[in-house]
């Protein structure tokens, strides 16, 4: 039994099984650490950042209220048109911020729908577009853009 398992192991057997050591060494050391024993003071200033933290992973909860308050909403309120053709709002985030997130919203969503463009691919994030459609007068939209204060990078 012995030779016959000798006789098919190859060299890809040799290194897929050390490669699997390894990998499953790994999880076992994070699954070892200790519940919150990672924290502010074990990992170094800017060593996470914002490429670095997986979409949807943070709450409002896990964002400073200083972060918050710095926070722009540029809003603007526009007519639709009833007769189903679609109208088109963006929004700009003021000089000296980019957008980080931004929504559209009908006064009716029974009788108005919105179609969310959102942010614009070329150039800068500042923008965020929209646009309602209704068959019924009287509805409008409402367009947000949410913006945060341009980082700036040292030279």
């Amino acid at each position: 039994m012995l030779h016959r398992l000798i006789s098919r192991l190859t060299f890809a057997n040799v290194i897929a099984m050390i490669a699997l050591f390894v990998a499953l060494s790994g999880v076992a050391y994070a699954a070892a650490l200790a519940e919150n024993s990672v924290t502010r003071k074990t990992i170094q200033d800017s060593a996470v950042n914002g490429a670095k933290v997986a979409d949807k992973s943070l709450s409002a909860a896990d964002i400073t209220g200083a972060a918050i308050d710095q926070l722009t909403y540029v809003k603007s309120t526009v007519a639709l048109f009833s007769t189903g053709q679609g109208k088109e709002e963006t929004v700009a985030c003021p000089a000296g911020t980019n957008l980080v997130g931004g929504g559209a919203t009908t006064n009716d969503p029974d009788e108005a729908f919105v179609n969310e463009l959102g942010p614009s691919n070329a150039g800068p994030r500042t923008i965020w577009t929209a646009t309602g459609y209704t068959d019924d007068p009287g509805k409008t939209m409402t367009v947000t853009a949410i913006c945060a204060p341009a980082r700036t990078t040292a030279p």
